[in-house]
């Protein structure tokens, strides 16, 4: 029995430490990519990978743990569904990750095409990409924590012990706040940053269309450079 605890304990403290720590450190690394532009790509990547292989080995210790004991029920509860359906999914994600596709030319008189009026369908495989990754990443992120929840309610059925629901609540609600205060800041300083796009003249105006046709992706972590020099 005590071994058996010890292994959910351990399966749990992996489960946080990838769903509670390194999948948020992932995505908002790459939601907060401009105040760390020349590393965040560094983290983001190492986080990932780390949320994985902490997810695959609290999958592991779960199976063993259900494995030894006494009337072993695997994927019995929607918890254990859960669990196996964000190990591929985080799978997924990091194999994912490593495929991107590279930074195509656009056009830049070129009329997006959108649904309604309002959604910005992607017109490049990158553009694509962008969007199942970001949107794989949240969903990771909100089951992620539901998950969590879940394994809590379940330790403290089985073992008769206290929950840390609250704290978990408590992180939750910190978590939340500083994204909140951090998005608010974030959109304060772009609106003074266009403000000050609109005070350039035509000809630097100009430049920035070129270099988006030229395949220079605005917001890519690492943006080529190019120097002319040009003998008189």
């Amino acid at each position: 029995q005590n071994s058996n605890r010890t292994m959910w304990a351990a399966h749990g403290l992996l489960a946080t430490l990838a769903l509670a720590l390194a999948t948020p450190l992932a995505v908002t690394t790459a939601w907060f990519r401009t105040l760390v532009p020349s590393s965040w790509i560094y983290i983001h990547v190492f986080a990932n990978v780390s949320s994985f292989f902490m997810i695959l080995l609290s999958f592991v210790f779960a199976v063993t743990a259900m494995s030894m004991s006494t009337s072993p029920k695997h994927f019995s509860d929607p918890h254990h569904i859960v669990g196996l359906a964000i190990l591929m999914l985080v799978t997924f994600q990091v194999m994912n990750g490593f495929l991107r596709p590279p930074v195509e030319k656009r056009d830049p008189y070129a009329v997006d095409t959108k649904i309604a009026g309002i959604i910005t369908l992607p017109g490049t495989a990158r553009e694509l990409w962008k969007i199942l990754h970001k949107c794989a990443g949240v969903f990771v992120l909100a089951v992620g924590f539901w998950q969590l929840k879940a394994g809590m309610d379940l330790y403290a059925a089985d073992f008769q012990v206290g929950t840390w629901k609250p704290y978990f609540y408590a992180y939750l609600a910190i978590f939340g706040t500083v994204i909140v205060l951090l998005k608010l800041w974030m959109f304060w300083e772009e609106k003074k940053a266009r403000m000050g796009v609109e005070q350039m003249n035509p000809d630097q105006r100009r430049m920035g269309s070129a270099a988006v046709a030229n395949g220079i992706d605005p917001d890519s972590e690492l943006v080529p450079v190019q120097f002319d020099i040009g003998m008189q």
